[in-house]
């Protein structure tokens, strides 16, 4: 005899990944289904392979000489990631997966001499990181919208950008979760209700 399933809890379907500031304003959870303030939220535009929340947790256990199985067990740290391909290679996407703050990116010139510049930054190895924030929006139960929110994230992995003829270009990134604060946890998850 098999299992109820509930079909409308089934989920699949592509996202939309969005950065902002460490800090950045979050949307009211009563607007889940509506648009990001983009002054606030600005969207990575498409991205490959999907968008993965990844948590790893370690544990040790409580033991006793007497019991052959671990009486219980208590959690020593949690590492949340969020990983993608961004298939935008803008100068933008290019300095949050490095790093720094897209507001650094330069210009000048006008018409055809016109001209954009990204620049790594930072010599200095105990300086404070650009953290920023991510709002990914997908699916949730019986099609109503999802927003996970990350609050402090950086871009930790190596980034490697290929340029081949016969293949498309992206830019991977993987972003690590940090602590906020005791009041403010490092994720939330809210869904459009009833």
């Amino acid at each position: 005899m098999a299992g109820e399933v509930t079909a409308t809890n089934l989920l699949g379907g592509a996202g939309e990944l969005y950065h902002g500031l460490f800090g950045a304003t979050e949307p009211l959870d009563t607007v889940v289904s509506g648009e990001l303030d983009d002054e606030v939220w600005h969207n990575f535009g498409g991205t490959d392979g999907g968008v993965t929340k990844n948590m790893d947790r370690n544990f040790y256990d409580l033991r006793a000489d007497q019991i052959m199985d671990p009486a219980g067990t208590r959690q020593t740290s949690r590492l949340t990631t969020i990983s993608t391909n961004l298939a935008e290679i803008t100068l933008e996407n290019l300095a949050i997966a490095w790093g720094e703050d897209p507001e650094s990116i330069t210009s000048g010139g006008t018409g055809g001499t016109a001209w954009r510049a990204l620049e790594q930054n930072g010599d200095d190895s105990g300086e404070e990181p650009n953290y920023h924030a991510l709002i990914f929006r997908g699916w949730a139960p019986a099609r109503k919208r999802r927003l996970v929110i990350a609050r402090k994230v950086l871009s930790v992995n190596a980034v490697g950008t290929a340029y081949k003829k016969d293949e498309q270009t992206f830019i991977p990134v993987q972003f690590k979760c940090f602590y906020v604060s005791p009041t403010v946890r490092p994720i939330r998850i809210v869904e459009a209700g009833a």
